[in-house]
């Protein structure tokens, strides 16, 4: 098989990618991780869902007050619960919702694929068929 043809069976309009990312590590204070999912075709990416969930109460509670203990400038935010959030706990909690929604999301998906469609690296299933 030549590199074009193993490069274009991973990108098709029924691979979606989860990009994960966090400042953990590289700046004071970062302590979540974020998701994206990414569609992409003919190394053109064609659709970008970041990914949100909803806060409970005691997550409201937790979140209002690290951000205001933390807070630069004395700016003051309140979470409530309902309110929705770009920030997870851990990647375990990225990939597990975005197992659960990528394919509402995208309808014609048949994989989840750990990575960026931009980087030639191996990438991990982590649900659906294998290319």
């Amino acid at each position: 098989m030549k590199s074009d043809d193993a490069w274009l069976k991973w990108h098709t309009p029924q691979t979606v990618w989860l990009v994960i990312s966090s400042w953990r590590g590289k700046s004071i204070g970062a302590i979540h991780y974020y998701g994206r999912l990414k569609l992409s075709t003919d190394s053109i990416e064609t659709q970008s869902i970041e990914l949100r969930r909803i806060l409970t109460s005691s997550e409201a509670r937790d979140l209002t007050k690290l951000q205001n203990d933390n807070s630069l400038f004395g700016l003051k935010f309140t979470w409530k619960k309902g309110d929705q959030t770009t920030s997870f706990d851990s990647e375990e909690d990225v990939k597990e919702l975005a197992k659960s929604t990528y394919q509402k999301h995208f309808p014609k998906a048949t994989r989840l694929v750990l990575g960026d469609p931009l980087y030639c690296k191996p990438e991990r299933v982590l649900e659906g068929v294998e290319p």
